[in-house]
């Protein structure tokens, strides 16, 4: 059968709908998925990308990107096939015909990340045989039916590893996990840093009180970074919406 791959449009809004809604049996966690405007804000989002798959109706299949040029990152997510065209490996050919758009019309790729749930095993054989390095777990992210874990994975293009940070120490909490990933990417090793020994954080808890101001706490925010009184950065296509 015969597949014709392409990036959705404003026209597609009510298909695409119409797709999570069967797929997930109206339990998709995501309101970009299920909602009009969310979904037109999307669409018209020169950062998000959804490509889908015509089949002998349109958009039989999906998947969603979030790519930023300035530093050559893609992360893709939210894959739906509907059931009777599952077996065609349109998952597959969607994902390589992001990769293919972004090297084509866009900068390219060095770093694309993936999400997919663990309890869907052909997402992760998928994933791993497409040549994704598994390099992390998110507990119970989403819920559909009920709370879901998904799993992170990562494929490194040109000099997407080289050009990683290494001068620095890692968190004593967090040496162990980034030696796991070291099993599966060729990282160097990095030392455990002593500054973090020296601090207690296991004292009682104060009284927290979350501030739930998207402009207070972006604005918030990039005085911190101004100032100097931030020295992180948060994980690539996520930004804070809540201050505690």
């Amino acid at each position: 059968m015969e597949f014709q791959l392409r990036r959705a449009t404003l026209n597609d809004i009510a298909e695409i709908l119409q797709l999570y809604l069967f797929a997930y049996d109206g339990t998709y966690p995501d309101p970009t998925f299920t909602n009009l405007k969310k979904l037109r804000a999307t669409l018209e989002d020169e950062h998000r990308y959804i490509f889908v798959a015509d089949g002998e109706t349109k958009c039989i299949a999906a998947v969603h990107f979030n790519y930023n040029e300035q530093n050559l990152l893609g992360k893709a997510g939210a894959a739906v096939v509907m059931p009777e065209y599952r077996g065609h490996n349109l998952t597959k050919k969607l994902l390589h015909f992001g990769i293919e758009y972004f090297s084509e019309y866009k900068s390219g790729l060095e770093v694309l990340y993936v999400t997919a749930r663990t309890v869907h095993k052909a997402a992760q054989v998928l994933t791993q045989n497409m040549g994704f390095k598994q390099i992390g777990i998110f507990p119970n992210v989403h819920k559909t039916t009920e709370y879901e874990t998904h799993a992170l994975a990562a494929m490194f293009f040109g000099e997407g590893v080289n050009k990683r940070y290494t001068d620095f120490e890692q968190h004593p909490k967090v040496l162990p996990l980034f030696n796991i990933v070291r099993e599966g990417i060729d990282l160097p090793a990095m030392e455990e840093a002593e500054i973090w020994q020296k601090k207690d954080y296991w004292g009682p808890v104060p009284k927290l009180e979350v501030i739930e101001a998207k402009e207070f706490v972006k604005n918030r925010m990039s005085t911190l970074v101004e100032e100097g009184e931030i020295d992180l950065a948060f994980f690539p296509f996520h930004a804070p919406n809540l201050l505690i």
